[in-house]
C-alpha cells in the first residue's frame, strides 16, 4: 500500500486518522508518526491521550496497513 491509496481510503471511508501531526491530536483517532526511521502507530482516547497498543514498524508500508486496521476499528466503535 502506498500513501496515495491510504489517503484515498481515509477520505472515502471518512476514517479518523492523523498522519504525521497534520493537526492537533483529537479524541478517538489513529496517529502515525515517524521517529528516527521508525513508524509509530497508536490510537487516542476520549481525552486525546494515547491508548491501546503502540505498534512500531521499520517501513512505512506496514505502518499504513496498521493505520487502516486501527482506524476502521475506531470508526466502528466510536463513530
Amino acid at each position: 500500500m502506498n500513501r496515495e491509496k491510504l489517503l484515498e481510503a481515509i477520505l472515502e471511508e471518512r476514517l479518523p486518522v492523523n498522519l504525521y501531526h497534520e493537526h492537533p491530536f483529537q479524541e478517538y483517532e489513529v496517529i502515525l508518526e515517524e521517529n528516527e526511521g521508525q513508524f509509530i502507530v497508536y490510537a487516542t482516547n476520549e481525552r486525546a491521550g494515547q491508548q491501546g497498543i503502540v505498534s512500531i514498524f521499520d517501513n512505512e508500508v506496514d505502518a499504513f496497513k496498521d493505520v487502516l486496521i486501527k482506524a476502521r476499528i475506531l470508526k466502528k466503535r466510536y463513530y
